[in-house]
């Protein structure tokens, strides 16, 4: 009963997470669909499309969450969300760098000349092609491929994290994120996961102990 209780609960767990990870792509493209058919302009498409930079923004940063969410309070079930969320951080952005150059009609020559005028949004292109080689890797052939390499390589999840803060703060939203990201990051060092294991020890050993 215990394990089919389990089994539930993780299966519900993860078409809620599915369900709440396509909504907004599904919203984007009834927007697109009422800007073709005219009953909704191209300047309100872009102001629905411009959520896409939000949408990334929430995901990349609850799959940041999810390793010291385990560090800190042991939690090893938020773990198997860390994947999906990264796979979907990876569509919006795309998506959003595609509504980007949709801007300049797809002309390559004139968006990479933006980009390359502007930190932010370089930072944010930068951050784009990070996740790339990770997404293309987030697959157990990959996994197998690459071996004890793939964890190298998906350390570069760390400067993404970096270039999206970059980001932000050239944006003028970086305040919140900064320090967060700094502190997600920080409790990913070694001897910060020291402390906090053997913190969590202490604190088994005293419940253990009361009862």
């Amino acid at each position: 009963m215990t394990f089919l209780t389990r089994q539930t609960s993780s299966f519900t767990s993860g078409v809620g997470l599915h369900a709440l990870g396509l909504l907004p792509m599904v919203l984007l493209m009834g927007a697109a669909i009422l800007t073709i058919v005219g009953a909704m302009g191209p300047i309100e498409f872009l102001a629905v499309s411009g959520v896409l930079g939000d949408v990334t923004l929430i995901l990349f940063t609850a799959m940041l969450a999810c390793t010291p969410l385990h560090i800190v309070f042991g939690w090893r079930w938020v773990l198997k969300f860390k994947k999906p969320l990264g796979l979907y951080t990876f569509l919006y952005a795309v998506t959003h760098y595609l509504v980007f150059l949709g801007g300049f009609d797809f002309a390559l020559g004139l968006a990479t000349g933006e980009i390359w005028n502007s930190a932010m949004l370089l930072f944010g292109f930068a951050s784009l092609m990070v996740m790339l080689p990770l997404a293309l890797t987030s697959n157990v052939t990959a996994m197998r491929l690459l071996g004890k390499s793939w964890k190298v390589l998906h350390r570069l999840t760390y400067l993404a994290a970096i270039f999206i803060a970059l980001h932000l703060v050239y944006l003028g939203d970086g305040q919140l994120i900064l320090p967060l990201y700094t502190v997600l990051l920080a409790v990913r060092l070694p001897s910060v996961k020291r402390q906090f294991r053997q913190l969590r020890k202490h604190r088994s050993g005293m419940t253990a102990a009361s009862r």
